[in-house]
């Protein structure tokens, strides 16, 4: 099976597919995304410590709750990818109404969940891009502080990531 993240509704310019991720394979994909939902979400990773289904869910619920929280009115194109990268801890990068996140098999779900944060907000701000130096300071105080704010981790988990993000920068 294949997945894209080109929205049914925008024209395919030569441009767009430039910025469009591509996977195909033995895809773990979330129940019910696809053509008619504005979000997708797929795997070819590697069995990890998790299930494949527990992180496609939470990147699921993370994009209704960032949508809202972030102010659209209505939920945009979103398409999210995970692909297992043995030869690094995590990393992750977006385009356009999608993101990619690629992981060693012994990355906890947390550290998941945190780049995943990351880089949706990534997402969100793509179109300040051009105008936006301050992009990546936001996408590093919101990969911790959205979560914290919606309810998906706890005081003490946020207050740790607050200080791993003050000593990283320290």
């Amino acid at each position: 099976t294949s997945i894209n993240s080109l929205p049914v509704t925008r024209e395919a310019t030569p441009a767009r597919i430039a910025a469009t991720y591509f996977m195909a394979g033995d895809l773990a994909r979330l129940n019910g995304s696809g053509a008619s939902s504005p979000f997708c979400a797929a795997s070819t990773a590697a069995p990890n410590k998790f299930a494949t289904a527990t992180l496609l869910e939470w990147a699921h619920n993370a994009y209704q709750k960032y949508s809202d929280f972030l102010g659209f009115p209505e939920l945009p194109p979103f398409t999210v990818l995970f692909r297992s990268n043995p030869m690094i801890s995590k990393s992750g990068t977006e385009l356009p109404d999608a993101l990619m996140v690629a992981a060693n098999n012994d990355i906890d779900l947390s550290e998941m969940q945190q780049i995943l944060s990351h880089e949706m907000v990534h997402v969100y701000l793509h179109s300040l891009e051009g105008a936006s130096w301050f992009q990546e300071g936001l996408a590093v105080m919101y990969e911790n502080r959205a979560p914290f704010a919606l309810g998906f981790t706890s005081p003490d988990t946020y207050l740790k990531a607050v200080n791993n993000t003050m000593l990283t920068y320290y």
